[in-house]
């Protein structure tokens, strides 16, 4: 009877494992072979923020393209209507009986004009806020392939966590050899009364053992697979054969996402402190300005509606950075410590 149950259970056993063997002696050409770069590559293409990579790299080439537009001729249009309370009058006394009248600037007054500039000083500030887009685009696809790194440690742990279980496979259908052929060795030696049963019960014992031990590896593998699948976006079945990748060669640098985007944020700091820096120096820009208006803006004795133009040079210094500078600094070598 208990020859019996035993048998039985190694029957369901053998047959509950054989997913496993059948997927190792299928033919080559029917076997589908997946790589851990594929896995890489299919996994990052499934990922959401995936698509991030693409939208951060078109509003970088937008935003640069826009502030390289700030040394373009700038066109400014704008109109004025006052009226005011009082004039300027010059009275002069009749000289020789002749009175002489000059004429009075009228109390409503009118302009309207339009005004191009070209600055001349601010290519530099230009150059450096289109730096300082590139460094913040980059900045944040780095940031982006830190995820991503995470990501592909995860697929990591799935591939190599299933390829792991096929060598314990292998390892315990090894095992389930030696102890076959055990049991062929006493059942021989029992026929020529040499050995007992009992010695053929535990061979037979050691055999469920070692092919439940199978059956549960197989369910792990399924598991582990299962979750890769789901990750690459790609079916995983016994056909799938996973390819064992080559040992990295080792190397002294190290190469990680998250030290390139500290490097990049240091980068960002220094440029925008730069960009300071720079908005401190007087800027320097050439003007033409051309209208209609009454009274003329260029000659405040005409009283009728005249077309006027003006051009020239225009310095500008705003000092009120100076102020703050000095602070700006400290905050700056502040960021670079955290």
């Amino acid at each position: 009877m208990f020859k019996r149950k035993i048998g039985m259970a190694i029957a369901v056993l053998l047959y509950c494992g054989t997913g496993y063997a059948q997927a190792q002696t299928r033919p080559m050409q029917d076997q589908v072979r997946l790589t851990l770069d594929q896995c890489y590559r299919l996994a990052e293409a499934n990922y959401p923020l995936t698509r991030q990579r693409a939208l951060i790299r078109k509003t970088r080439e937008y935003t640069i393209a826009n502030v390289a537009k700030g040394v373009y001729p700038q066109l400014d249009v704008e109109g004025t209507g006052t009226y005011q309370s009082d004039i300027t009058r010059i009275d002069i006394p009749p000289i020789a009986g002749q009175t002489i009248n000059i004429p009075t600037v009228p109390k409503d007054q009118y302009k309207l004009y339009g005004e191009v500039s070209q600055t001349l000083t601010g290519f530099g500030i230009n150059k450096q806020k289109r730096e300082i887009s590139r460094t913040d685009a980059d900045l944040q696809e780095e940031n982006l392939n830190t995820d991503l790194y995470q990501l592909k440690d995860r697929v990591n742990q799935l591939y190599f966590g299933a390829l792991l279980i096929e060598g314990q496979l292998e390892q315990n259908e090894l095992a389930a050899k030696d102890i076959q052929t055990g049991i062929t060795n006493v059942e021989a030696r029992i026929s020529n009364g040499t050995d007992f049963n009992s010695s053929l019960n535990k061979l037979k014992a050691e055999l469920l053992k070692t092919e439940q031990h199978s059956v549960e590896l197989s369910a792990s593998r399924l598991a582990y697979t299962d979750m890769l699948s789901l990750f690459i976006n790609q079916p995983i079945d016994s056909t799938t054969l996973l390819e064992r990748p080559e040992a990295p060669t080792s190397t002294d640098s190290i190469s990680r996402p998250e030290l390139r985007a500290y490097d990049l944020e240091l980068k960002s700091y220094d440029e925008q402190l730069r960009l300071t820096r720079m908005n401190l120096y007087p800027q320097l820009s050439a003007f033409f300005q051309g209208g209609y208006g009454k009274p003329n803006p260029v000659n405040f004795l005409s009283t009728q509606w005249n077309a006027y133009y003006l051009t020239g040079l225009r310095l500008s210094w705003t000092i009120g950075g100076s102020y703050t500078y000095k602070k700006d600094r400290l905050i700056s070598a502040n960021n670079r410590r955290w």
